[in-house]
């Protein structure tokens, strides 16, 4: 299950997540909007397109994946020199990360949804949508690890202060999820909840799939 340090550095996002849609029931939406947009016609269903996008700046900020085969160690080289081993790492690895993301993600979108009546059949697409950006969070972070692996440390916080790492993944995965949920609040204003929905669930499955067949790759080429 991994060290403190690790433990708390991969929960942090999610843990957060939580406590904002547990927040979101007890407060009033529709006057906090009011007093971020003043004078515009915005109201709390106006999250409705962009929820599972919103959470995922939580959720998908430092997955377990983004330090995983770094944090073996020396013990990696030992590990990756056992082909069943390293095939059930491998899943296991992922399995970890899925195993703290998703369910945050989606007792946020339960809560948030909850918070702003959202119908049970958009309740449903946020749940499928949610899923895909934990995907795509877990395959890209494990990549960004395996592109620039450092297994000699002394203290594991050195693995999470890669520049490599931190820019490719936390800062670049920040700026576009801040402009997906931009683009998808913008466009569910005009167009519905549905369309903004369906295209990121769409694109970031298409990035999830080609990070996973990446990984896979990087992975069958580690040095045994």
């Amino acid at each position: 299950m991994g060290t403190p340090v690790y433990r708390t550095i991969a929960g942090i996002g999610p843990f957060i997540a939580l406590i904002v849609s547990v927040v979101a029931l007890f407060v009033d939406l529709n006057q906090l909007f009011r007093f971020i947009f003043p004078g515009l016609p915005v109201q709390a269903d106006s999250l409705m397109p962009v929820l599972p996008v919103f959470l995922f700046i939580f959720v998908g900020l430092a997955p377990a994946s983004l330090a995983t085969w770094s944090l073996e160690g020396k013990n990696c080289r030992t590990l990756l020199s056992h082909p069943a081993a390293k095939k059930a790492a491998f899943r296991g690895k992922i399995l970890f990360s899925f195993l703290i993301q998703i369910p945050f993600m989606i007792i946020g979108c339960i809560l948030f949804a909850a918070a702003i009546h959202v119908p049970m059949k958009i309740v449903w697409m946020y749940f499928l949508c949610g899923v895909v950006l934990c995907l795509y969070s877990t395959f890209y972070g494990m990549l960004c690890d395996l592109t620039h692996l450092k297994t000699d440390w002394n203290r594991e916080s050195e693995v999470f202060k890669r520049k490599s790492v931190v820019l490719l993944y936390i800062v670049l995965n920040l700026a576009i999820t801040l402009v997906v949920v931009a683009v998808s609040f913008y466009v569910g204003f005009y167009n519905g909840v549905l369309i903004p929905l369906r295209v990121v669930t769409a694109a970031y499955a298409g990035a999830a799939v080609l990070f996973y067949i990446l990984v896979k790759r990087a992975v069958s080429r580690l040095p045994e």
